[in-house]
Protein backbone atom coordinates (compact mmCIF):
# COMPACT_ATOMS: atom_id res chain seq x y z
CA UNK A 1 0.00 0.00 0.00
CA UNK A 2 1.34 3.09 -1.10
CA UNK A 3 1.54 6.17 1.39
CA UNK A 4 0.54 10.10 0.43
CA UNK A 5 3.97 11.46 0.80
CA UNK A 6 2.00 15.01 1.51
CA UNK A 7 -0.18 13.42 4.67
CA UNK A 8 3.39 11.77 5.46
CA UNK A 9 5.24 15.07 5.83
CA UNK A 10 2.30 16.86 7.55
CA UNK A 11 2.07 14.68 10.25
CA UNK A 12 5.95 15.06 11.19
CA UNK A 13 6.57 18.44 13.02
CA UNK A 14 9.92 18.00 12.29
CA UNK A 15 9.62 16.85 8.41
CA UNK A 16 7.12 19.83 7.52
CA UNK A 17 8.95 22.67 9.23
CA UNK A 18 12.50 21.27 7.35
CA UNK A 19 10.62 21.51 4.12
CA UNK A 20 8.88 25.35 4.75
CA UNK A 21 12.18 25.91 5.71
CA UNK A 22 13.94 24.82 2.72
CA UNK A 23 11.08 26.37 0.54
CA UNK A 24 11.61 29.74 2.09
CA UNK A 25 15.16 29.35 1.48
CA UNK A 26 15.07 28.81 -2.15
CA UNK A 27 12.49 31.62 -2.39
CA UNK A 28 14.69 34.62 -0.28
CA UNK A 29 17.71 33.18 -2.42
CA UNK A 30 15.94 33.76 -5.51
CA UNK A 31 14.57 37.04 -4.08
CA UNK A 32 18.15 38.26 -3.53
CA UNK A 33 19.40 37.47 -7.23
CA UNK A 34 16.65 39.11 -8.36
CA UNK A 35 17.54 42.10 -6.43
CA UNK A 36 21.24 42.19 -7.20
CA UNK A 37 20.66 42.14 -10.60
CA UNK A 38 18.26 45.02 -10.10
CA UNK A 39 20.80 47.03 -8.14
CA UNK A 40 24.14 45.99 -10.38
CA UNK A 41 21.73 47.20 -13.22
CA UNK A 42 20.29 50.23 -11.93
CA UNK A 43 16.89 48.95 -12.93
CA UNK A 44 13.78 50.53 -10.75
CA UNK A 45 13.59 49.71 -6.95
CA UNK A 46 10.69 47.06 -6.61
CA UNK A 47 8.17 47.94 -4.46
CA UNK A 48 7.77 43.87 -3.11
CA UNK A 49 9.58 40.84 -3.92
CA UNK A 50 6.92 39.39 -6.43
CA UNK A 51 7.63 42.87 -8.49
CA UNK A 52 11.35 41.88 -8.96
CA UNK A 53 10.54 39.34 -11.37
CA UNK A 54 8.37 41.99 -13.14
CA UNK A 55 11.33 44.29 -13.38
CA UNK A 56 13.73 41.39 -14.36
CA UNK A 57 11.27 40.31 -17.27
CA UNK A 58 10.60 44.04 -18.56
CA UNK A 59 14.64 44.24 -18.85
CA UNK A 60 14.63 40.73 -20.52
CA UNK A 61 16.82 39.11 -17.85
CA UNK A 62 13.72 36.42 -17.39
CA UNK A 63 10.90 35.24 -20.01
CA UNK A 64 7.64 37.71 -19.13
CA UNK A 65 6.00 33.33 -19.09
CA UNK A 66 8.51 32.47 -16.19
CA UNK A 67 7.97 36.51 -14.20
CA UNK A 68 4.41 35.42 -14.27
CA UNK A 69 4.42 31.78 -13.28
CA UNK A 70 7.10 32.20 -10.71
CA UNK A 71 6.10 35.11 -9.06
CA UNK A 72 3.55 34.32 -6.81
CA UNK A 73 5.91 31.84 -4.36
CA UNK A 74 6.70 34.89 -2.84
CA UNK A 75 3.08 35.07 -1.37
CA UNK A 76 3.18 31.52 -0.23
CA UNK A 77 6.68 32.30 1.14
CA UNK A 78 5.61 35.39 3.11
CA UNK A 79 2.20 33.21 4.42
CA UNK A 80 4.94 30.61 5.67
CA UNK A 81 7.55 32.91 7.04
CA UNK A 82 4.81 36.19 8.95
CA UNK A 83 2.28 33.18 9.42
CA UNK A 84 -0.72 35.50 8.47
CA UNK A 85 -2.99 32.57 8.38
CA UNK A 86 -3.27 28.58 8.61
CA UNK A 87 -1.11 27.35 5.48
CA UNK A 88 -3.31 25.03 3.64
CA UNK A 89 -1.28 22.09 3.38
CA UNK A 90 -2.25 20.40 -0.19
CA UNK A 91 -1.72 23.96 -1.30
CA UNK A 92 1.40 24.14 0.11
CA UNK A 93 2.51 20.84 -1.38
CA UNK A 94 0.80 21.47 -5.35
CA UNK A 95 2.71 24.71 -5.38
CA UNK A 96 5.89 23.13 -4.13
CA UNK A 97 5.58 20.54 -7.02
CA UNK A 98 4.66 22.98 -9.41
CA UNK A 99 7.72 25.47 -8.74
CA UNK A 100 10.06 22.83 -9.00
CA UNK A 101 9.85 23.37 -12.34
CA UNK A 102 10.15 26.73 -12.75
CA UNK A 103 12.58 27.26 -10.05
CA UNK A 104 14.77 25.23 -12.72
CA UNK A 105 13.73 27.36 -15.42
CA UNK A 106 14.60 30.57 -13.52
CA UNK A 107 18.04 28.85 -13.02
CA UNK A 108 18.87 28.01 -16.46
CA UNK A 109 17.50 31.51 -17.83
CA UNK A 110 19.73 33.59 -14.66
CA UNK A 111 22.69 30.80 -15.85
CA UNK A 112 23.03 32.65 -19.05
CA UNK A 113 23.55 35.81 -17.62
CA UNK A 114 27.16 34.47 -16.07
Amino acid sequence: MSTDPNREIASHYEKLRTVERDFQLIVDTVIDINSHIIAANKLPISDDYQQTFTILAQNGFISPTLSEQIAPVTGLRNLIVHKYGEVDMERFFNALRKNTGQFNSYISEIEKLL
